[in-house]
């Protein structure tokens, strides 16, 4: 179950680091493109689907790094080397 939990928070991390470089790149397609916003869906739907495929490629590796470490910090736990 801890696995599941900290693949979670993994994710939740992820989303964030995305959503924030999705964010800046949104900022600047619709500084520089006519029209409204249908350019936003499409950087939120590769901002998920790139938070998914990098959660799913980094618990495939099954190492401990500094990303699960900080995605453990992100949620308030302490990074349990252990937890996967």
């Amino acid at each position: 179950m801890a696995g599941h939990r900290h693949g979670w928070r993994l994710f939740a991390f992820n989303l964030v680091l995305f959503g924030a470089v999705g964010a800046f790149a949104g900022m600047e397609v619709l500084d520089f493109l006519p029209g409204g916003g249908d350019e936003l869906i499409g950087i939120g739907l590769l901002v998920i689907a790139a938070a998914v495929m990098s959660t799913q490629m980094h618990l495939r590796a099954g190492r401990w790094t500094s990303v699960d470490s900080m995605a453990e910090r992100l949620s308030g736990h302490s990074p349990n080397k252990g937890s996967r």
